[in-house]
């Protein structure tokens, strides 16, 4: 019954993560539409359908890198997102070098007023 459970629990908890990964790429496919009709002037079908299909083929972190900057570009320009939640959005890396910088910063500052 153990084995049973585990193989269920793993079985689910695969699928859960490739529905997450899927729900992500579906957005920011979305966004890149945005963006590339903002930016670029390309609209139509074909441009979340060529990205989608060339992310799922090439499996490229250089098209998913694209597709965050001009998603970015897209979401804060055509969906008129403001910045602070752009940012977190679309580029989680800043998002937390930022945080962390204000966090050390802080501890900075309260470090020397205690002395």
């Amino acid at each position: 019954m153990k084995d049973f459970v585990t193989t269920i629990l793993g079985v689910v908890g695969v699928f859960g993560a490739m529905a997450i990964g899927l729900t992500a790429l579906a957005f920011y496919t979305v966004a890149f539409e945005a963006g590339t009709n903002e930016w670029f002037g390309w609209n139509g079908w074909w441009v979340p359908v060529l990205f989608f299909v060339g992310v799922m083929i090439f499996r490229s972190g250089l098209l998913i890198a694209a597709a965050m900057v001009i998603g970015g570009y897209g979401a804060y320009f055509a969906w008129e997102w403001p910045l602070w939640i752009v940012v977190p959005v679309f580029f989680p890396g800043l998002a937390f070098m930022i945080a962390g910088l204000l966090i050390a910063a802080v501890g900075g500052v309260a470090e020397r007023v205690r002395g």
